[in-house]
């Protein structure tokens, strides 16, 4: 449930009728919980008395050193693809390890990587629409931020002028929420991505959108606070600071687009489009045309409103309703968008703007991409080191390689006893019930206790599928509306991303009250390690049933793999890109080796295949050595030196490389010639000058 600026609830339609009588009969009861977004009014510009204050706190040694100084090319599919999955895909799940109170009206802190996050993601943005993402968070700020999105939790309301008889006021958070874009029902990496949708009816001017992209901003501050069974979660985000009103930085383009220029992944592609240009005036005289394919998309305009950031404009496809949260929908190909802008006043003489924009899968690959492998020996010797060549992705940083363990997945999880083998997220009810159970004495349990959030069991390790590998189970879905379902899903990605496997929304009544057997395939994941999770997911508004008693949600027993196996004890080992990677196994086991790309040198992309490997006893074959004992031999038509071999072998091949200076790049000789001198100890190796006056030569093995 988000909100941000001002609260607004439009009742969603419901058919009580059929649904009372069952309720009832049972005495249970169905809650609702809505997910319509207004955001309020965007702050407005700071006051030359403002900037004074705000030039004292940027100046104060208190900003924090964050990731930053992104740069995207919107015009590589590829690149686009793995900054959205890897860098926008790092900020999800963050935990935000909240220290203040509610009762107490202690703002607290939170988590400094919670707040690197944030950061990341709003540098993530601003790298995407071509501004400079370089942006800080200010400790001052973070504080002052804390006390404003306490205040707007605690009041269950959101004001940029809070009165001083709100719940929990502060001088210091009254100050923040007029520096701030700020949100109830969200917090975090979350709010920042609600605020580049700038859904809702007061959001047509998409000023949050807005104050994210300015160009000039440099510092920012976030506070954050979580959500109780009485509050909602609250993000204040200050985006005003002193560089507003200073010369424009460089940018990508001239103007600001939101979408941008060339490749965005359509997960962040909402209903509102918008253009900036910070010398542009629009007139009822300017036009917008986007067409896909040829044929013109029917847009609206909406109302141009000055006061936040750079002068813009905006519009929505007209079949879209840009008040609501609902997504873009998934294109089933690359999917361009010509955007046309006629009679755009810049500095008063009339322009027009002309640029596509290309809606697109990240999930899907692009064409010609590398994908991330390890290649080397399916058996390495124990105790020695055995080379492994990385092929990483275009544009790596560096490359991560993981070494498993791995045996046949023996696991049937019944839930009997405490386990280590299952992992359980779930609000503070019991996951394990003894009196709905399948077989034994226990099976797990799945609610949506208030406040409904999905809740999960998790296998505590990757597993290795093979190419006829299933998962089997036991399932009971009880009472559960269609916005509750039951979900089993793999991530590739150690959770960052999941895809459903197994789907099941509720009835809408009392359900199942028995359970049936349930197998998954797994193949289109073999060769692979992947993470398992079973998710009781709520569909972030309408209908559920929030008791926690017998038969109510999800019941799972007797977990099951066939032909997989489990990787343990992983280790892991970060090399630069076009590095080798020496792996030496410290007993006779089987092993998967697998390896992921690194970009921006700390964002990892998912993990490539893996290699099954079995460890071997013995010696790998002793390195060859190759030995210059005597000075090379120069006349006027020909270089000739003999040299020695140490651990020749006779499938090697001897080859004479040149180059006109060490810094050029190295060729083999076609014309050289080698002469054994003693068999597979001492050659000679010639070859013709043709008057060069200056020549490097090198002797190689392979």
């Amino acid at each position: 449930m988000i909100t941000l600026g001002r609260l607004h609830q439009i009742p969603r339609q419901i058919h009580f009728f059929c649904l009372s009588h069952l309720v009832f009969s049972v005495g249970l009861s169905m809650a609702s919980l809505q997910a319509e977004v207004i955001l309020g009014k965007y702050p407005a510009p700071p006051t030359a008395e403002k900037l004074q204050q705000l030039r004292a706190e940027s100046e104060r040694p208190s900003v924090r050193s964050v990731t930053r100084g992104f740069v995207v090319d919107t015009s590589n599919r590829e690149e686009v693809r793995n900054f959205y999955n890897a860098v926008y895909s790092a900020s999800e799940n963050a935990e935000l390890a909240w220290t203040g109170h509610y009762d107490l009206c202690l703002a607290g802190s939170t988590a400094a990587s919670y707040r690197d996050l944030v950061a990341t993601r709003i540098n993530f943005f601003r790298a995407m629409a071509g501004v400079p993402a370089i942006i800080t968070l200010n400790d001052i700020w973070h504080t002052k931020s804390q006390d404003a999105a306490l205040m707007m939790s605690a009041n269950n309301a959101l004001s940029h002028t809070p009165p001083p008889d709100w719940n929990c006021y502060s001088v210091a958070g009254a100050e923040a929420a007029g520096n701030s874009n700020i949100a109830i029902g969200n917090a975090g990496p979350e709010a920042i991505t609600a605020y580049i949708r700038d859904s809702g009816n007061n959001n047509a001017a998409v000023g949050h959108r807005r104050w994210l992209f300015y160009p000039q901003t440099q510092t920012m501050g976030t506070g954050d606070v979580p959500a109780s069974e009485s509050q909602r979660s609250a993000n204040a985000t200050w985006i005003l600071d002193a560089n507003y009103g200073t010369p424009r930085p460089a940018t990508r383009h001239e103007f600001v687009a939101w979408p941008p220029v060339g490749y965005t992944p359509y997960h962040i592609v909402y209903p509102r489009w918008s253009f900036s240009h910070p010398k542009a005036s629009f007139t009822s005289q300017t036009t917008v045309t986007v067409s896909q394919q040829g044929k013109v998309v029917p847009v609206s305009l909406e109302p141009v409103e000055p006061g936040a950031g750079e002068n813009t404009l905006v519009w929505y496809p007209s079949s879209l309703d840009p008040a609501t949260n609902d997504p873009w929908p998934r294109p089933a190909q690359d999917t361009p968008y010509t955007v046309t802008l006629n009679n755009v006043l810049i500095s008063g003489k009339p322009q027009s703007f002309t640029y596509d924009v290309i809606v697109f899968d990240p999930a899907v690959s692009s064409p010609g991409s590398i994908e991330t492998t390890l290649t080397g020996s399916p058996t390495p010797f124990v105790k020695f080191p055995n080379p492994y060549q990385v092929t990483t992705t275009t544009g790596a940083t560096g490359a991560q390689v993981r070494v498993s363990r791995r045996a046949p997945l023996t696991l049937t999880e019944g839930a009997e006893s405490a386990s280590n083998s299952m992992q359980a997220v779930v609000s503070d009810y019991p996951v394990r019930s003894s009196t709905v159970k399948a077989s034994g004495s226990f099976s797990f349990h799945l609610a949506h206790p208030e406040p409904p959030v999905n809740q999960s069991l998790t296998v505590t390790h990757p597993v290795l599928p093979g190419s006829s590998a299933r998962l089997t189970f036991k399932s009971r879905l009880g009472w559960a509306t269609p916005d509750q379902s039951a979900l089993v899903q793999l991530s590739l990605d150690e959770g960052a991303t999941w895809k459903n496997i197994y789907a099941q929304p509720g009835s809408n009544g009392r359900g199942e009250t028995t359970f049936s057997p349930k197998s998954v395939d797994l193949s289109s994941a073999a060769g692979r390690s992947v993470t398992v999770r079973f998710l009781y997911q709520f569909a972030e508004s309408g209908q559920y049933y929030p008791q926690t008693t017998d038969g109510v949600g999800w019941y799972i027993d007797d977990i099951a793999f066939t032909q997989t196996e489990s990787l343990t004890n992983p280790s892991l080992t970060t090399i630069p890109a076009s590095t080798p990677y020496s792996f030496t196994p410290n007993q006779l086991e089987n092993y998967a080796l697998e390896a992921r790309s690194q970009i921006y040198d700390q964002f990892f992309l998912a993990w490539g295949p893996s290699l099954l490997v079995t460890a071997i006893p013995g010696a790998p074959d002793p390195i060859p050595v190759i030995t210059l004992d005597t000075p090379p031999a120069l006349t006027d038509t020909q270089f000739e030196c003999e040299f020695a071999v140490e651990h020749y072998r006779p499938n090697m091949v001897l080859e004479l490389l040149k180059s006109p200076s060490l810094e050029a790049e190295w060729s083999v000789d076609p014309e050289a010639r080698f002469q054994p001198i003693t068999p597979a100890t001492r050659f000679r190796a010639t070859t013709p000058l043709h008057g060069n006056p200056h020549m490097f030569y090198r002797i190689q093995l392979r």
